[in-house]
């Protein structure tokens, strides 16, 4: 017998893994984000997990090198009951750290229209492959996609092949989160 149950976004939760089907996905919540910080994803990547939402995030940065300057940026699909941005090394503490270590100071964080364009086109594409007969190869779970803005390439994170087949150490199986609770 499996045990089935909905958690509160709607995604089916049967056999220990959120429903893939189209259906289910389309009529359900989402969050999409283009946030500066790693904070902010880290905070809004909690709140989907704990509420089974899946999580879009698109961002992008500017680095200086001896050639000039580097765009980097990345397409990130979170999902209930598969990898998170920790598993694929994109949220690490010491990010976290050195951000906090910085809070409140003023500085250019340089955004360009055109990775901006790119990635928020890409996000646009993967959300409606999992939500419409567009594609037959849905992505199974959390993937991850890199840009590099200097070559205009964007291409599957190598870490997505790395990962294949790991489970998630960072949050608990999917009936150990849900509806919050509150009793007085």
């Amino acid at each position: 017998m499996r045990n089935t149950s909905s958690g509160p976004s709607g995604f089916v939760i049967s056999a220990g893994s959120p429903s893939t089907s189209r259906a289910n996905r389309s009529s359900r919540s989402w969050v999409r984000s283009c946030v500066d910080r790693y904070t902010e994803r880290d905070q809004l990547e909690r709140l989907c997990r704990r509420f089974f939402i899946p999580y879009l995030d698109i961002g992008m940065d500017v680095y200086e090198a001896e050639s000039g300057y580097v765009l980097h940026g990345q397409v990130f699909l979170s999902l209930p009951g598969s990898l998170c941005m920790r598993c694929f090394n994109f949220l690490r503490p010491e990010l976290l750290e050195k951000e906090a270590q910085h809070y409140g100071e003023a500085g250019g964080r340089p955004q360009v229209i055109w990775p901006n364009g790119a990635l928020a086109s890409t996000a646009v594409g993967l959300f409606a492959q999992l939500i419409l007969p567009w594609h037959q190869e849905v992505p199974a779970g959390s993937v991850m996609y890199d840009y590099d803005g200097n070559r205009h390439t964007m291409v599957i994170s190598p870490r997505v092949a790395v990962l294949a087949g790991v489970p998630c150490s960072h949050f608990g199986a999917l009936h150990d989160t849900g509806a919050a609770l509150w009793t007085p």
